[in-house]
């Protein structure tokens, strides 16, 4: 009988987990579409690639990006109440801190910097924004801020394409 007090005890105790849900993230919902492999022409003809992955029961996405020249950067992407929060670990060896405006239109995710780690006095820059453009399921710009170590703003956009 104990047994089965403590089974009943356990279960009530993981349903009322698996049943707690945060409330609802519109931004971090429509960011959850964009799982699946993404390819972008680059101007020397080359095709990169990016990968964006669920990860943690759904809680975070993973995105991927790299190239021969820079090795492999991630992004990493979560919920925070009714924010996004996005941490990019770069190649210039810091990490960026961005934080989701609200989405008004549907189709645009504009991230603002925030904070960020592992920049000491001297270093190169870092990425200082990232603006997505979700025009329908299968097509994506992402336009990449970076603050110069000068303290000059360059942006760069790259047109993705859901590889099917």
């Amino acid at each position: 009988m104990k047994r089965w007090m403590s089974v009943a005890g356990l279960v009530m105790v993981v349903a009322s987990l698996l049943s707690y849900a945060a409330e609802p993230n519109p931004t971090f919902a429509r960011l959850q579409k964009l799982v699946g492999t993404w390819e972008a022409k680059m101007p020397d003809g080359k095709i990169a690639v990016t990968d964006v992955k669920s990860m943690s029961a759904g809680s975070a996405l993973m995105m991927t990006q790299g190239d021969d020249q820079h090795g492999t950067m991630v992004t990493m992407i979560h919920p925070d109440g009714n924010r996004v929060l996005l941490t990019h670990y770069c190649s210039a060896k810091n990490q960026p801190r961005m934080v989701a405006e609200a989405m008004t239109d549907g189709k645009t995710i504009k991230f603002t910097f925030l904070d960020v780690t592992n920049l000491a006095d001297g270093q190169p820059g870092h990425m200082k924004g990232l603006v997505l453009t979700l025009p329908d399921d299968d097509h994506m710009s992402q336009t990449w801020t970076f603050h110069g170590a000068d303290g000059k703003e360059m942006a760069e956009t790259f047109n993705l394409v859901r590889k099917k």
